[in-house]
C-alpha cells in the first residue's frame, strides 16, 4: 500500500521524468492495468525509468533496456534483444548444469498484405507469414523446432483465416536426443511483447512415451477458436522442453517462430483467453 500510494502522489506531479521501481509488482490487475494506461499517456510527454523484471511490462513500456547483474551492466540495447537474453540467462540459472544456449537470430522481415487485396468479411482477417527457422532462441539442443503452421479446420486450405473460426496451430520438433518426459507448447504475444494466451501439451499429455529407436520426430496439433482480435501484428513463439511445467530444461524455445496480421477488426480492445478444442501429439521416425 506505501508503493501504491508512492505512485500515485508521483502520477498527479508535473515532472519531465518518472522513476518506477517494480511498482507493478505491488498491485492487483486493476491497478496494474491503470498503471499501464498512466504510462501510456506520461510517454507522449516525458521520459519514464522503469525498473523491473517483468520482461512484458519492459517490452511494452520501454524502447530500450539496460540488464543490470551484481551492480553491474551486462547488456544494453533495444528492449525486446535485452529481454530474450535476460530470460534465456534465468532458464541457464534454473537448470544449474549449463544446458542453455543461447542461440543467435536472423530477423526476417514480413511483407504486409495490403487491405484492398482481402475481401471485407464480416470477422477479422487473419493473413500469416511464413515460418521463421532462424529466429533468435536458446536451448540445451536436444531437440529442434522445425515448423510451425496455422491453418483453417474445416474450410478451404487456401481461404484467409478469421477471427472467431476453429483454426489448427501445429508445432513440429525433431528429437536429436532421448527426453524423458517432452512437452510441446505455444504462446501468443501481441506488438508490444504481451503474452495473449497460450498452452502446452503436459495439461492433456502428462506422460508422452514414444519409441526412442524408431522416432525422431514429434508434433503436436493444438485446436481453438481463434480470438477476435484487434487489428495489428502478432507472433508466435514455439517452444519443447522435457520435464514438468515446474521443472523443466528447454530444448529448445523459438522467439516469433511464426507472425501473423490481423485486419478489418470491428470490436474492442482488451486481453482475451482461449479454450482449447483438442490436442493432438503424433510421434514419427520422418518429418512429415
Amino acid at each position: 500500500m506505501y508503493a501504491r500510494l508512492a505512485f500515485s502522489v508521483a502520477a498527479h506531479v508535473n515532472a519531465d521524468v518518472m522513476i518506477v521501481d517494480e511498482t507493478l509488482a505491488v498491485g492487483d490487475a486493476a491497478f496494474t492495468q491503470k498503471c499501464m494506461r498512466f504510462f501510456e499517456e506520461f510517454k507522449k510527454r516525458g521520459t519514464i525509468l522503469f525498473v523491473s523484471h517483468d520482461t512484458a511490462a519492459v517490452n511494452r513500456l520501454c524502447h530500450r533496456a539496460i540488464w543490470l547483474e551484481s551492480g553491474r551492466m551486462r547488456m544494453e540495447g533495444p528492449a525486446k534483444d535485452v529481454t530474450e537474453a535476460y530470460l534465456a540467462s534465468t532458464y541457464a540459472e534454473s537448470t544449474g548444469d549449463g544446458q542453455v544456449r543461447v542461440l543467435s537470430g536472423v530477423r526476417r522481415d514480413a511483407v504486409k498484405v495490403p487491405a484492398a487485396d482481402i475481401p471485407n468479411p464480416p470477422k477479422p482477417v487473419v493473413s500469416v507469414f511464413d515460418f521463421n527457422p532462424d529466429s533468435a532462441g536458446f536451448g540445451a539442443g536436444g531437440a529442434r523446432i522445425s515448423n510451425v503452421r496455422l491453418r483453417a479446420l474445416g474450410v478451404n486450405p487456401s481461404a484467409p483465416l478469421r477471427g472467431g473460426e476453429e483454426i489448427e496451430l501445429t508445432v513440429e520438433a525433431e528429437l536429436t536426443q532421448p527426453l524423458d518426459n517432452p512437452i510441446i507448447g505455444f504462446l501468443v504475444k501481441d506488438r508490444l511483447g504481451q503474452v495473449l494466451f497460450n498452452r502446452n501439451t503436459f495439461y492433456t499429455h502428462p506422460a508422452l512415451t514414444y519409441r526412442r529407436d524408431l522416432e525422431n520426430y514429434v508434433s503436436a496439433k493444438f485446436q481453438f477458436i481463434m480470438p477476435m482480435l484487434d487489428n495489428g501484428d502478432y507472433s508466435v513463439t514455439a517452444a519443447i522442453a522435457d520435464g514438468t511445467p515446474q521443472s523443466n530444461v528447454q530444448q529448445h524455445w523459438l522467439h516469433d517462430a511464426l507472425f501473423f496480421q490481423v485486419s478489418q477488426a470491428d470490436h474492442g480492445r482488451g486481453l482475451i483467453g482461449v479454450q482449447m478444442l483438442g490436442v493432438e501429439v503424433d510421434f514419427s521416425s520422418s518429418a512429415n
